[in-house]
């Protein structure tokens, strides 16, 4: 379980003041900056040493309705090395601990006018992710004794809005 924060000054910047379907909307450079370092890359240690080989990350207006905005985010992310770099040079190297990830992303937010907050924020990452190296105990690869393999990885995110007791248990709910 974990969780992604959109600070009080993010949030407000995800909606623009005249929405028309088609149009693009930048992603606050922080939000982005947490998404692409902290979530793409190897889930076991969380960091890719801070590679980043490619990102394109698009958030646009979906759909305008009378109190709605419907927001897509689609894309794909890059980080580490690739599968080949990380490849350890013999089979019995240790320590070698190069990781790398490869996600497609798909969001839906919907932003209440009305209320002046979204009531729907849905993403999802899917992917593959690889690294070698025999302190990875978070993944799969601990398993197989440190050897250089890939395995899917899949992130989503929700709106926690505290209407559910699991909501409860991610932590301190803050409206």
């Amino acid at each position: 379980v974990d969780k992604l924060w959109i600070t009080k000054s993010e949030w407000p910047s995800l909606i623009p003041k005249d929405p028309r379907p088609g149009m693009r909307v930048a992603l606050p450079a922080s939000l982005e900056h947490r998404l692409l370092r902290f979530y793409s890359g190897d889930l076991a240690r969380r960091t890719t040493q801070d590679k980043l080989r490619s990102a394109d990350l698009r958030l646009t207006v979906d759909k305008v309705e009378h109190n709605s905005v419907f927001l897509k985010l689609v894309g794909s992310t890059k980080t580490g090395c690739t599968f080949e770099e990380g490849r350890p040079p013999s089979k019995d190297a240790r320590g070698h601990d190069k990781c790398g990830a490869d996600l497609r992303w798909l969001g839906h937010l919907r932003y209440d006018r009305k209320s002046k907050s979204f009531d729907r924020f849905e993403i999802v990452a899917t992917g593959e992710d690889w690294g070698s190296g025999s302190h990875q105990t978070a993944t799969a690869n601990y398993y197989r004794g440190g050897e250089h393999h890939r395995w899917s990885i899949g992130i989503a995110f929700e709106l926690v809005t505290g209407e559910r007791p699991g909501d409860l248990a991610l932590g301190t709910l803050v409206k």
